[in-house]
């Protein structure tokens, strides 16, 4: 352990003795005296949020104020959480659907369709996602967490350093798993089934097996079915807990779960390989089917400059033929929609909305396991004292991690070596084949303290409490890519083309093929082999903190504040192309500290009641780098940190049974890391002839960069249970980003060889003076193109895009109780999405010109592009009896009632018209996703 670290954990250990005496000079803590006669409560410890004390939706109670239990109502911070019976009623199966339905929350990669990777990415206040991960019961868990062993949903939102430390600047939520109660045994089966023909079962067991131990296990099994043809969703979960009261004073607390799921990854979107085609034909094999100079009028172009091998598993007899110089038809790249678009000339159009090309074997696997365990003793009245231990592993893999999502025109009368093309006229997509595995680990430990005094002062009542905590994590993260390489080819070095194995699929036999199986194909030898993306990363965390709460005045009064101390190593090995597969580069080493502060208070100012409140809060945060792809010039990145503060107002009406909150916060964050447009830097490279045996690292150049940006607007919340029978919540925010400074190392990059890049286009000669064709200086102009509407978005004091004009959810539900409708109830609600800024308007499209200034460009970065608002509606209908001791629930849920189908989205498309080199830019809406369509689910629930 190294010496900062050996210090912290010395102040952290000398800090208890030091507040021990102060027991002296206080009066009685509120804590009840354990064991005392009469005691019919349990007294949970002080670490452990407890749900049962919610109150409809409304959540009474978190960790959040520093690790141990506090109301709500004393934090400044702010906090929303979706308690059980929320969660019920909208039969909300993973957190990534309850997103929707709190405030200023959206989920993160929205093209989860695509890949098993990234499913607990969220967006909190418009900031983006991917820069940190969510926690379970304040562990770190990498993945999107199902409802059947969930308690409750809560969401910290902005910096938040006493709570964690190393997190994104819009907050992070928290998932609270299912504990066992020794109070009463209960068990409950369900049963779902939803109109689009899956269905799913789940079973929850406590059980008290003596006065003083408690067994919890929570059971999952789902056979799940996407709108969409041939998709499946297949899920298997088991989750034990058991609690162990050894004395009245100590606890020990264990869970663990196991977990498997399994589904077809497909392309959401389409591409546009065709609207530029105008029906002109290849009628013999070879580059001279079509001459040169009528290519770019026919919008055609050769099938690649290099060798391009395929598989066609609808014709075997094709076997593995050399595809370079045969002919591939062009398009704009647009997303296709079922009906040919408007605003694509001669667009093609889907064969349906629920139409995918995928391969039946185009699976992807999530298995993880998780092991928690607690140990709690109260020493005395005023001092409790935590140790746990957290394990967590979590195995991905992917397979075909390229999509088949380009559709093309199979323009070709014959097969490259002359014989007839069975599959002349059909529509097909093309990619290459692999799968990729991801592996993490998380160990951590972790111990924590608190100590509380209550006295008076001149008769002011003060509840004090400090809080210290301080641990270990321990994360590993190893990842490999592995594709389909022909190993007997000429050549052998696997990093060539000729050695690339792609496969095309005709649209007119969609699902039909599977492609991850070896081909048996003569004379050709295809393996799979670890290639391209491999990384290893070994990262240790230790961190510190002490928080203080002091409530006065009744707790009119909540002052609040912390500071945490973290440090971190980092070994990372990053992958490296060789003719024989990738290899680990030897480990670079990285450190770094982070000193964060935390102050707030809640202040009620009238003396009779806490009808009204005001609050104030100031937090910072930090993250270490995550792992994955280095700078361009192979630096690693620094710690990226944040600030920021919340405050306004609160009202607790109605003896808490109406809670609102108003409120306005500013935040910044300096240096994240995020991604870059690496793919027009690739295509630039490759059109000027760059192999991976000329230069490897342009030729499959890709890195990552920062940002810095600032984040502010206002939030309003409202949960209310103004009588029995009715639960209400809403939510609102008017969210808004600002850049700072953005992907400083591309504009460096760009700077760099931009002279170079320009210079192939305009003298038509690549690498080494190779000559270049027509494609390829197209290709040179709209990889540009692309570039500069990336670096578009760097300008000082330009909305991030994603940022949404503003969010909104509302639900509730009454329920009957007496009268001809007793025990039904019935609920409605639904939640909205402003425009969310997806682009801006190209500088040469916005001033009419091919050479736009650096002030047209700058200008143009606040000439914003926006995706229309949407909204969705929810309902459903319960009803609840008794057959005998059985307590049965039927319910009825229907999501997107109104069956809302505009598609929803989040990019541009930018292309020249018709293709052509000479002809203008235009732009039109690129990427985007189809609401899924009305949704019936029936819920069947017994209890016992």
């Amino acid at each position: 352990m190294k010496p900062a670290s050996l210090c912290l954990w010395a102040v952290l250990v000398g800090t208890l003795p030091a507040l021990i005496p102060l027991r002296a000079q206080s009066a009685p803590a509120s804590v009840p005296p354990a064991g005392s006669a009469g005691e019919k409560v349990v007294q949970l410890p002080a670490f452990e949020v407890s749900t049962s004390e919610d109150r409809g939706y409304r959540a009474v109670n978190s960790l959040a104020g520093g690790r141990t239990s506090l109301p709500l109502e004393l934090i400044p911070s702010a906090i929303s959480a979706i308690t059980a019976e929320f969660i019920e009623d909208l039969v909300l199966t993973n957190i990534r659907q309850a997103y929707f339905w709190t405030v200023n929350v959206a989920p993160g990669n929205l093209r989860q369709q695509e890949t098993i990777f990234g499913d607990y990415e969220y967006n909190i206040r418009g900031v983006g996602s991917g820069t940190t991960v969510p926690t379970r019961n304040y562990f770190h868990f990498y993945g999107a967490a199902d409802t059947y062993n969930t308690e409750r949903f809560e969401f910290a939102r902005g910096p938040n350093s006493i709570v964690y430390g190393d997190a994104q600047l819009g907050g992070q939520p928290t998932t609270w798993t299912k504990v066992p109660r020794v109070d009463r045994d209960l068990r409950s089966l369900r049963f779902q089934a939803d109109s689009y023909g899956g269905w799913r079962g789940t079973f929850d067991v406590n059980q008290r097996i003596t006065p003083r131990f408690a067994a919890r296990v929570n059971g999952l099994y789902q056979r799940g079915k996407d709108w969409r043809d041939g998709i499946d969703h297949d899920k298997e979960a088991v989750h034990l807990a058991a609690r162990f009261r050894l004395t009245e004073r100590t606890e020990i607390r264990a869970e663990t779960e196991w977990s498997h799921e399994e589904r077809l990854t497909y392309s959401i979107n389409h591409a546009d390989g065709s609207s530029y085609w105008t029906g002109r034909t290849a009628d013999i094999a070879g580059a001279g089917a079509i001459p040169t100079a009528e290519r770019a009028a026919a919008g055609v172009s050769l099938q690649a400059t290099q060798p391009y091998f395929l598989v066609l598993p609808a014709v075997p007899a094709a076997g593995f033929q050399n595809w370079q110089n045969q002919f591939i038809t062009l398009g704009t790249g647009a997303s296709l929609r079922e009906v040919p678009r408007s605003d694509i000339p001669n667009a093609p159009a889907l064969p349906s909305r629920k139409f995918t090309v995928q391969p039946p074997d185009g699976t992807a696997t999530h298995q993880f396991n998780t092991v928690t365990l607690w140990f709690d003793h109260r020493f005395t009245r005023e001092l409790e004292a935590q140790v746990s231990y957290y394990y967590f592993d979590d195995d991905r893999i992917a397979k075909t991690t390229e999509l088949f999502g380009t559709r093309r025109v199979d323009i070709n009368r014959q097969l490259p070596d002359g014989r007839p093309n069975a599959k002349f006229g059909v529509p097909y997509s093309d990619a290459a084949v692999g799968a990729q595995p991801q592996q993490r680990t998380v160990n951590e430990i972790r111990g924590l303290a608190t100590y509380r005094l209550a006295t008076s002062v001149r008769g002011l009542d003060v509840k004090q409490r400090f809080t210290v905590a301080g641990g270990r994590r321990w994360f590993n993260f190893d990842l490999e890519s592995h594709f389909q390489r022909r190993v007997n080819g000429p050549n052998p070095d696997l990093r060539l083309e000729e050695n690339i194995v792609r496969y095309r699929l005709y649209w007119d036999e969609p699902r039909r093929y599977p492609v991850m199986g070896l081909p048996q194909i003569p004379g050709v030898d295809i393996q799979y082999r670890k290639v391209f993306f491999t990384t290893h990363t070994d990262d240790v965390l230790d961190y510190g903190q002490l928080v203080s709460n002091t409530t006065l005045w009744g707790d009119r009064i909540s002052l609040l504040g912390g500071v945490r101390y973290d440090t971190f190593d980092r070994s990372q090995q990053n992958g490296e192309q060789t003719p024989t597969g990738a290899i680990l580069l030897p480990p670079t080493q990285q450190t770094g500290h982070a000193t964060t502060f935390s102050a707030g208070a809640v202040v009620y100012p009238f003396p009779r009641s806490k009808w009204l409140g005001f609050f104030y809060n100031y937090s910072e945060n930090f993250t270490p780098a995550t792992p994955g792809l280095p700078r361009f010039d192979l630096s690693p990145f620094g710690p990226t940190s944040g600030a920021g503060k919340d405050y306004g107002i609160r009202l607790n009406l109605a003896d808490g049974r109406l809670y609102a909150s108003f409120s306005r916060y500013d935040s910044k964050q300096t240096d994240r890391i995020t991604g870059t447009n690496a793919g027009a830097l690739r295509g630039l490279w490759r059109a000027m002839g760059y192999t991976v045996t000329i230069d490897e690292r342009r030729y499959n150049i890709d890195f990552r960069d920062t940002e810095s940006l600032t984040a502010d607007g206002y939030e309003f919340e409202i949960t209310a249970n103004p009588t029995p029978n009715l639960r209400l919540t809403a939510g609102f925010s008017l969210p808004d980003t600002a850049i700072v400074d953005r992907l400083a190392d591309t504009k460096r990059y760009n700077a760099l060889h931009r002279a170079t890049w320009e210079e192939a286009m305009r003298t038509g000669r690549g690498v080494n003076g190779v000559a270049l064709s027509q494609a390829e200086i197209n290709s040179i102009r709209s990889n540009l193109d692309a570039l500069d509407q990336t670096l578009l978005t760097t300008v000082a004091g330009a909305r991030l895009n994603g940022t949404l004009d503003h969010t909104g959810n509302v639900y509730a539900t009454y329920r009957f109780t007496d009268g001809r409708w007793k025990d039904l109830a019935v609920g409605a609600g639904a939640f909205f999405r402003g425009r969310q800024k997806i682009g801006n308007r190209d500088p040469q499209i916005l001033f009419n010109t091919t050479s736009p200034t650096p002030q047209q460009r700058a200008d143009s970065a606040f000439a914003y592009t926006y995706a229309p608002e949407y909204y969705n509606t929810a309902m459903h209908v319960a009803y609840e009896t008794r057959f005998g001791r059985y307590r049965t629930k039927f319910q009825l849920n229907i999501d997107n009632v109104l069956d809302d189908d505009d598609p929803r989205f989040y990019s541009i498309n930018v292309h020249r018209v018709g293709g052509l080199a000479a002809n203008p830019l235009t732009q039109t809406p690129g990427f985007f996703n189809y609401p899924d369509p009305r949704k019936v689910t029936f819920t069947a629930t017994v209890s016992f």
